[in-house]
């Protein structure tokens, strides 16, 4: 059996190379008996955006075309992926820079306040300004003369309105992105009038970039700030929350209320409202609180808003439980086994992404390894995963991180880690029996399988005089997997120094069985595979 991952290295394009379009990668990987499958899987500051699939004519040399299109303009990793017959992957980490030429302008415009709008006092000024790349600045203007140069992260500031005469005053915004391209200018006039000053209207609940489910409660509060004032009701209400997506497009409405009355006249007073988004996407969203007031005969806007971030309960992120390896686990083999289960409500995983990272998982390292990214496993899986391929993983103290993507949002993700310890040397060993009720084996008959865990080897060569015989083996933690054709049927985990398991076959069962258990004895991780049982299916009348 091929026990080797297959060898993998990049052929082009070469390292730190500024790339632009669509660019030709080509990877040579080289395995016996064969190389089944090669792709290359982009990532941006270590996370992966999506993968791309090779083609090869003569099983060594692998192509694919990357579309850097969509890519920001930054270094990015391109880790080429070779998987062999029996699975076994190894990478090949190539460093790019993306430079695509941005002709693109950005695009602003005003959210608060709006045209037309009167204003009085200490009034919040806020733009949305979008790029194809990245906004560096946005300059905002106050009757012609530049007032503010806001930068990222582009908090809302705040115009004295008492710093101008009251009357009408053009207000203008232009973004400027990271490559000089200057957005068209997005102007609107206010009316200045500091005869008296509106209420101050806040929200309370949920907070700045909060995650809420598809039904949560906003809560808001408007305070007197000297002067009389009144509302002025809007499709029969005094105060509206609003939920938009995206795209800006309404999502819901819903009034604002006060023990289910509307917020009084010349009076301060906390607003309530419940949403029911329904069946929504999980994405970030728009919730905007809006109404007037009229305070001395001058109508003024009140408006807030801030970003929330629903989540989907379809869409939640996969269900990972990690089986083996254990925290603290000691890697004296040349493999790492995992062994773990994923699901998710939609039904579909994207991936599991396997890293090693140099020191712990409380103070990590600069040194961040790729080890396996496994597309679309679902339920029980193992993996096998070589510690001497590429990379070669030396010696020490790491943080071992499994992760789970979800298939329909690649950002929902679940995270397990555990500090394991590569100190390679005598791994625990154990020996595999079977028996059967009958030969040949057939539907109706049942088979027995029984591990025993011996724990650690002997050295060699053994030393003279004899030892002493070594004391009974430490029970072994241990995770049991009854396989058909390379597929795991049923699992079973425990802690003890023998252990057998029993199937009986039915007309479904035709194929071979074997087990796979991976182990720990004093901490150590050990793995055994065999036991194979063909069941066949009966012959003749």
């Amino acid at each position: 059996m091929d026990t080797e991952p297959p060898v993998v290295e990049w052929v082009a394009p070469s390292p730190g190379l500024a790339v632009s379009g669509r660019v030709n990668l080509r990877i040579k990987a080289e395995d016996t008996p064969g190389v089944r499958r090669a792709f290359v899987l982009v990532e941006v500051n270590g996370s992966a955006l999506f993968a791309v699939d090779a083609t090869s004519t003569d099983g060594i040399y692998w192509d694919a075309t990357l579309d850097t299109s969509s890519l920001p303009n930054r270094e990015v990793t391109l880790q080429a992926i070779a998987e062999n017959e029996n699975r076994l992957q190894s990478t090949a980490a190539l460093e790019v820079k993306v430079n695509n030429p941005d002709l693109e302008k950005p695009i602003v415009e005003w959210l608060d306040p709006v045209d037309g709008q009167n204003v009085a006092g200490r009034v919040t000024l806020r733009v949305r300004a979008l790029d194809n790349q990245s906004v560096g600045e946005v300059r905002i203007y106050v009757g012609g003369t530049l007032w503010r140069t806001l930068t990222p992260p582009f908090d809302p500031p705040e115009w004295d309105t008492l710093e101008v005469a009251d009357g009408p005053v053009v207000l203008k915004a232009i973004a400027i992105d990271d490559a000089g391209n200057r957005s068209d200018p997005a102007e609107i006039q206010v009316n200045v009038r500091n005869q008296g000053v509106p209420p101050a209207l806040s929200i309370l609940n949920p907070a700045e970039g909060e995650a809420v489910g598809v039904q949560f409660q906003v809560r808001a509060s408007v305070t007197k700030q000297g002067t009389p004032f009144s509302w002025i009701p809007q499709n029969g209400n005094n105060l509206w929350a609003r939920v938009y997506d995206y795209r800006g497009s309404l999502v819901q409405e819903v009034p604002l209320l006060v023990n289910g009355a509307q917020p009084a006249n010349n009076a301060d007073s906390v607003v309530e409202a419940s949403f029911d988004l329904g069946n929504v996407p999980a994405d970030l969203y728009r919730l905007v609180v809006e109404g007037f007031v009229e305070v001395n005969g001058t109508t003024f806007r009140l408006y807030q808003e801030r970003l929330v971030s629903v989540e989907v309960s379809s869409n939640l992120p996969p269900a990972l439980v990690i089986y083996a390896p254990r925290q603290g686990t000691v890697l004296a083999a040349n493999t790492l086994h995992i062994v773990g289960d994923v699901t998710d409500d939609s039904g579909r995983v994207h991936a599991v992404e396997v890293r090693m990272i140099a020191g712990t998982c409380a103070a990590p390292g600069q040194e961040n390894y790729l080890l396996r990214y496994e597309a679309a496993p679902y339920g029980l899986f193992h993996m096998e995963v070589p510690l001497d391929g590429h990379p070669d993983i030396r010696d020490g103290f790491y943080c071992l991180r499994v992760v789970a993507i979800d298939a329909d949002n690649l950002t929902l993700r679940n995270i397990q880690e555990f500090d394991v310890d590569v100190r390679r040397g005598k791994a625990p060993v154990a020996n595999i029996s079977v028996s059967t009720s009958s030969v040949p084996v057939k539907p109706g008959d049942s088979a027995t399988w029984t591990v025993k865990f011996l724990g650690f080897p002997p050295p060699d060569p053994a030393p003279d005089p004899a030892p002493e015989p070594a004391p009974e083996p430490a029970p072994a933690d241990y995770v049991l997997l009854l396989r058909k054709d390379g597929q795991i049927v049923e699992s079973y985990r425990g802690q003890d120094r023998l252990v057998s398991v029993s199937r009986p076959f039915s007309e479904g069962d035709v194929g071979v069985w074997d087990v796979l258990v991976v182990f720990e004895q004093d901490r150590v991780q050990g793995a055994a595979q065999g036991g194979s049982v063909a069941v066949v299916a009966p012959t003749g009348p």
